[in-house]
């Protein structure tokens, strides 16, 4: 299953848009994925992974490592506030 493969999700401001930040030790599975991502960019700046932040793409992350690497939203999701309907997380 997850063969303790974990990917941790960040916040980042990038030219005033709002971006998720993906943290992961170097493995050949999560980079496969991460590269299987639409739009992925490196960011030298912030030494990470990123993608823009909204609804679709959320949602592709967390489809993308369905079964093959935990997510670990702690930092990014507020007290489960992003997945509250009433508060977007765009």
């Amino acid at each position: 299953m997850f063969k303790g493969r974990s990917i941790t999700l960040k916040h980042l401001m990038i030219d005033n848009v709002k971006h998720i930040g993906l943290i992961f030790k170097s493995d050949k599975v999560v980079q496969a994925l991460v590269e299987k991502l639409p739009n992925i960019c490196w960011s030298e700046e912030y030494g990470m992974y990123h993608i823009r932040n909204n609804r679709t793409n959320l949602r592709t992350i967390f489809s993308t490592f369905r079964g093959e690497v935990w997510i670990n939203g702690n930092y990014f999701f507020e007290n489960n506030s992003g997945l509250n309907p009433k508060n977007p997380i765009i």
